[in-house]
């Protein structure tokens, strides 16, 4: 008898469907593990490029930063050796006043007119 000719049973169509099925979905286990993986790949890999990107533009943002400290702090270093100098000037004149005046004469009284 001619193969393609044989008669199939309801349990031949049952066990080839069984197989189908089986082999199916180890396919699609087999497809879907391939695309996670890769869809983890390409993730992983966008997600180092945007940590990159956002470590450059903060080490940028830092660099800009720190030279507006440095710049602060040489100011604040400025005015201050500046107000140290005006103190300086102003102690000096004080104590030149205070050599000048004889040590009995005391400040005029304002009430007294």
């Amino acid at each position: 008898m001619d193969p393609t000719k044989e008669l199939v049973t309801k349990a031949d169509l049952a066990a080839a469907e069984s197989r189908i099925l089986e082999t199916t979905k180890a396919d699609l286990a087999a497809a879907e593990s391939r695309i996670i993986e890769e869809v983890t790949d390409r993730l992983t890999e966008m997600l180092r490029g945007i940590e990159t990107s956002l470590l450059r533009a903060f080490h940028s943002y830092s660099q800009s930063v720190e030279v507006r400290m440095r710049r602060i702090e040489a100011d604040s270093r400025n005015i201050d050796a500046e107000s140290k100098g005006r103190i300086e000037a102003l102690e000096a004149r004080v104590l030149e006043l205070e050599l000048r005046l004889p040590p009995s004469s005391a400040p005029p009284s304002r009430g007294a007119h």
